[in-house]
C-alpha cells in the first residue's frame, strides 16, 4: 500500500508531503479599473489587444496589502530532501489584471485575479517532474484557459470554469423551483415534490445568531425534504432526506426509502 514519505511525522493525518498543494484565487469582475492603450492602434480600435496583462504599477499597492506567500510555511519538517523551497525571486504579490478578450465595442473591462493562497509557488517535490507556479506561469495559464470555452471561438473575458459554474447554478435553481411546485415559494401544495419541516429550537446562547424579522421576532427556520423520504417510517439521516438533486447525492436510496448505500455521485460536465 502507498505510504507517505514523511510517515514518521505524518502518521496518516495528512501533511505537506502527501496532500495536494493548494492555490486559491478570487476572480473579481466588479471594479472601477479601466485599462486603455497609451497610443491607439487604429482610429477604430481604441482598446488594448487581447492578452493584455497588468501586474505592476497600480498593482504594487494592492500586493503590499497582504503577501499571499507569507502564510505558507517554507520549512520542511525533518525531511528536507523531499521538497524544495522557492522564494520566487523575492516576488510576493501575484495579483494581476487580465484582459483576454478582444474589445469590439466600448471599453474592454479586465478581470482582477486576486491570489489569496499559493502553496504551489513555494513547495516543489524533488522526486518527479514539476514546475513552480510562478506569477508569469499563472498569468499565461489563465490566458490560455480563456480560449477553452466551448461556446466561443475566441477568448472570453472570464475563464470557462466560471461560465460553467453559472450554468450549473442556473440549472439547479430552475430545478429547485420545479421541486417546490412554484417559483420562489416554499412547498405548500400537492404539486410540490418537497415538504417543508420546521427545525427544532436552538439553545438560548445561540439564538442571537438566528435571522431576525423586521419586527424583531425570530424568523422561522425550515428545511426542505423530499416527500418520498418523509414518510415517518424510515430511519434515513437528515443529510439524505434533504438531498434535493439525487443525481448529485453520494447516497443511493432504495425504492421504498428504507435503505441506503454509498455511491459515486454523477457530476455534470458542462463542456462535454
Amino acid at each position: 500500500s502507498w505510504q507517505c514519505k514523511n510517515e514518521q511525522d505524518c502518521k496518516n493525518k495528512g501533511c505537506i508531503h502527501c496532500t495536494p498543494y493548494i492555490t486559491y484565487i478570487a476572480c473579481q469582475t466588479q471594479h472601477n479599473v479601466r485599462i486603455v492603450p497609451e497610443k491607439e492602434p487604429s482610429p477604430r480600435d481604441k482598446n488594448v489587444p487581447s492578452g493584455t496583462c497588468l501586474d505592476h504599477t497600480i498593482m504594487d499597492f494592492k500586493n503590499s496589502l497582504r503577501h499571499n506567500t507569507d502564510a505558507v510555511s517554507n520549512e520542511s519538517k525533518n525531511n528536507g530532501n523531499l521538497l524544495s523551497v522557492s522564494d520566487n525571486n523575492g516576488i510576493t504579490g501575484f495579483d494581476f489584471f487580465l484582459t483576454p478578450q478582444g474589445g469590439l465595442k466600448g471599453t474592454s473591462k479586465s478581470v482582477h485575479y486576486r491570489m489569496l493562497f499559493n502553496e504551489n509557488s513555494i513547495w516543489q517535490p524533488d522526486d518527479g517532474p514539476s514546475t513552480l507556479l510562478t506569477r508569469d506561469k499563472l498569468e499565461e495559464m489563465v490566458y490560455h484557459m480563456s480560449f477553452q470555452y466551448g461556446s466561443a471561438t475566441k477568448a472570453v473575458r472570464l475563464i470557462p470554469i466560471i461560465h460553467y459554474s453559472k450554468k450549473v447554478a442556473g440549472i439547479f435553481l430552475g430545478y429547485l423551483n420545479y421541486l417546490r411546485g412554484g417559483r420562489g415559494n416554499l412547498p405548500s401544495n400537492d404539486d410540490s415534490a418537497l415538504d417543508s419541516i420546521m427545525l427544532e429550537d436552538v439553545d438560548d446562547d445561540e439564538k442571537k445568531y438566528l435571522r431576525i424579522n423586521r419586527d424583531g421576532t425570530t424568523a422561522e427556520r425550515k428545511k426542505l425534504v423530499r416527500k418520498e423520504m418523509n414518510n415517518g417510517s424510515n430511519s434515513l439521516p437528515s443529510e439524505v432526506k434533504t438531498t434535493l438533486l439525487l443525481k448529485f447525492s453520494p447516497y443511493k436510496v432504495s425504492d421504498d426509502c428504507s435503505q441506503m448505500k454509498r455511491q459515486s455521485p454523477f457530476r455534470l460536465h458542462m463542456s462535454a
